[in-house]
C-alpha cells in the first residue's frame, strides 16, 4: 500500500496551517533539502505536497521495531541502556511561523543533539521526535528520538574517561520502519 491508503486507513489527517490544506509548495521542500545537506525521501516528499504539515483526528499510535535503543552502551561504562515501548503521533511538522512545528527550526534546534543528518518530521508532544536519518547508510529510515535518554559529550567523557564514539550518539534512537511509508504502515489508530 501507497502512504496515502496508508494515511486514508488511519483516519482524517487535519491540516496545521495557513494553508487549508497544510501542504509545502515544491520550492519551499527543496530548500528544506538544500538547507540540511540532503535529499528527501520521495514517500516523504511527496507527502509534504499533499499534506505537509497537520496532525490525525484520531490518537494514532506506533511502536518500536525492539524495544532496546540502537546503541547498548558496554556494561563496564556504568552508564544506563534506556528501553522504549509506545508513543503517538502529535503533529507532522511543515513550515510554520510558530518555531515548534516548523520542520527547519526544528533541525537547527536538534542539530548539536542528535546524529549526523537527522531530520525531526514530527513531535509526539511529549519533548520527543520522530525523524528521518539521511546520512548514507541509514538513509530514510525512521527513528524515535527520546529527549529524557539523550547523551552528552562532556557527560560521557566524565563518566567513562574517553570520548564519546560516535555510535553512542544512537543511544536514545529507537528504530521504527525502514522508510516513511513502512512507519505509516505500523502506526495503529485507537
Amino acid at each position: 500500500m501507497s502512504y496515502k491508503e496508508e494515511i486514508k486507513r488511519l483516519g482524517k489527517f487535519i491540516p496545521i496551517n495557513d494553508n487549508p490544506t497544510g501542504n509545502l509548495t515544491k520550492i519551499e521542500i527543496d530548500n528544506i533539502g538544500v538547507t540540511i545537506g540532503a535529499k528527501l525521501p520521495n514517500d516523504y516528499t511527496d507527502f509534504l505536497l499533499n499534506f505537509g504539515m497537520g496532525s490525525f483526528e484520531n490518537n494514532i499510535g506506533f511502536k518500536p521495531i525492539k524495544e532496546d535503543s540502537e546503541y547498548i552502551h558496554p556494561e563496564k561504562t556504568g552508564i544506563p541502556n534506556f528501553k522504549f515501548y509506545a508513543s503517538s503521533i502529535s503533529v507532522f511538522f511543515g513550515i510554520h511561523e510558530k518555531r515548534i512545528y516548523d520542520i527547519l527550526d526544528n533541525f537547527n534546534t536538534y542539530l548539536d543533539r542528535s546524529p549526523n543528518l537527522f531530520l525531526p518530521i514530527l513531535t509526539d508532544g511529549l519533548g520527543n521526535l520522530i525523524g528521518i536519518l539521511l546520512d548514507k547508510e541509514n538513509y530514510g529510515k525512521i527513528y524515535f528520538w527520546d529527549h529524557e535518554s539523550e547523551w552528552d559529550e562532556d557527560d560521557y567523557l566524565d563518566d567513562t574517561g574517553q570520548e564519546m564514539p560516535e555510535e553512542a550518539k544512537f543511544q536514545n534512537l529507537w528504530l521504527l520502519a525502514d522508510n516513511f511509508t513502512d512507519f505509516l504502515k505500523r502506526c495503529s489508530a485507537g
